[in-house]
């Protein structure tokens, strides 16, 4: 069963790293993190599919850590989306995890 997280802030144009806690160990497991601006798009506005790291949390539990690069970001417009944290192993593909994302501009050093 997916868990469902409350509002995320996800920076725009900003390299960082969005952590999401999981309740399953996923250390060598495949998984995709894509968002969407609606949960039943088709679009996908932004993915991550590779440099997704885990820490284990408790022995039960994960901590999803996954590379948001500004590059991949800069296109994308201010506003709620929806995340989604995805299972994609062969036979295993569905939600770990999702839940909406408030996107906004990082600040610009002054």
């Amino acid at each position: 069963m997916a868990i469902e997280w409350t509002q995320q802030t996800f920076l725009l144009n900003a390299d960082f790293t969005f952590q999401v806690v999981m309740d399953a160990a996923l250390t060598g497991k495949t998984v995709e993190f894509v968002i969407r601006k609606e949960p039943e798009d088709a679009t996908t506005s932004y993915s991550v599919t590779s440099g997704i790291t885990f820490t284990q949390t408790t022995i039960a539990d994960d901590t999803a850590n996954i590379p948001i690069a500004a590059t991949g970001t800069n296109a994308m417009e201010e506003g709620v989306y929806s995340g989604a944290v995805w299972r994609t192993d062969t036979g295993e593909q569905r939600p770990l995890a999702y839940g909406p994302i408030l996107a906004k501009r990082a600040a610009s050093p002054p």
